[in-house]
């Protein structure tokens, strides 16, 4: 639902709102409190592109509209960072009403990624996660969604560009695509952060009516799904939802996604490797039978270790192994180095969701 249909009183819109309406809602707005549609483009650009909250100070808007648009207000404050020696920074990030969320900031020399949360804590409990163990505290509003990228962009990162986005943080996005798809497409809006299609990456542990859903909505960005056993008995250990959305049902929905306009890309797996307990050759060859006919790509994971776990990341040969299995199997497979894993920054290890200050 847009901000516009549940918000009747147009001439006293809440700052928080507007931070994150997109540009037809704004358009509309505009013209409700005596401007032009075409302000709306201007607004967008002033806040995002440019990081202005205060009307007063956007010189594309008139005055009069001036008075009558409130603050903006970014509906997070970050605490101090936490940077690893590779250079990934970590920060909390606290909520209006005292929930909290981690965003990450990752450098490499051709791109600078910030790996976002859709939800406070998350609702599905896989067993290898931090976040998964401290159950939901809620979902993130559009707003506080694109807060991260805000603050990223044009407090923690000002002198270099934002150049992707993944929705790998925080809880499982496709049980809150409300808030993501909204945010996605300010992302991409080419008057706001002007990401590319493809430099946008939602994540999901193979919610397969999130992924049809995904589909559906036309937004065509990277859709990465985690497998992480290509058994279902094994899976169902790991991830708990999969007895909701067997790994049939999550293959069919993801080739669903991939058939959908010019879709073209292959799907990128994502595959935690645990010791002895994922990361047998046999593993290996299930999983290349497992994705025997879907297009993807395969990020190899090594765990990243979480308090009171009883898994352990497995040794560099057994990785191997595992690797020149799926090669042998002809199948597109990378390892993924863990960034940030020392300021527990990493996949699977973002846990500072205890709830209300």
């Amino acid at each position: 639902m847009s901000v516009l249909a549940k918000t009747p009183a147009l001439q006293d819109p809440a700052g928080e709102d507007l931070f994150a309406m997109p540009r037809p809602a704004l358009a509309g707005l505009m013209r409700s409190l005596g401007g032009r549609p075409e302000q709306a483009t201007a607004l967008i650009r002033h806040i995002h592109k440019e990081g202005i909250l205060d009307p007063a100070c956007m010189p594309a808007l008139s005055g009069k509209l001036c008075c009558r648009l409130p603050l903006l207000t970014v509906p997070a404050s970050a605490g101090p960072p936490q940077t690893a020696e590779d250079g990934a920074c970590k920060r909390m990030l606290y909520l209006a009403d005292g929930n909290v969320v981690e965003a990450v900031l990752i450098p490499s020399p051709k791109r600078l990624t910030l790996c976002v949360s859709s939800q406070s804590g998350c609702p599905l409990g896989c067993s290898f996660c931090a976040t998964g163990q401290q159950g939901l505290k809620r979902s993130l509003s559009a707003a506080e969604i694109i807060a991260q990228l805000w603050l990223a962009q044009h407090r923690w990162s000002p002198r270099r560009s934002i150049s992707n986005v993944v929705f790998m943080g925080m809880g499982e996005p496709m049980l809150n695509l409300e808030a993501v798809l909204p945010a996605v497409e300010l992302m991409i809006d080419d008057h706001a952060y002007a990401l590319a299609k493809s430099r946008v990456t939602i994540s999901t542990v193979g919610h397969a009516d999130g992924i049809r859903r995904l589909a559906a909505s036309g937004l065509d960005v990277n859709l990465a799904v985690s497998i992480h056993a290509a058994a279902d008995e094994l899976r169902n250990r790991l991830i708990p939802m999969n007895r909701k959305y067997p790994l049939a049902e999550v293959v069919d929905a993801c080739r669903a996604y991939q058939n959908v306009g010019s879709r073209r890309d292959k799907i990128m797996i994502q595959y935690t490797l645990i010791d002895r307990v994922n990361d047998s050759v046999d593993c290996a060859h299930r999983l290349a039978d497992l994705l025997d006919r879907l297009p993807a790509k395969i990020n190899l994971l090594p765990f990243n270790p979480i308090p009171h776990s009883p898994y352990r990341r497995p040794s560099a040969e057994r990785m191997e192994r595992f690797y020149r299995a799926l090669s042998h199997r002809r199948v597109m497979a990378i390892f993924r180095r863990p960034r940030g894993d020392a300021v527990a920054a990493a996949c699977g290890q973002l846990s500072h969701v205890g709830g209300r200050l």
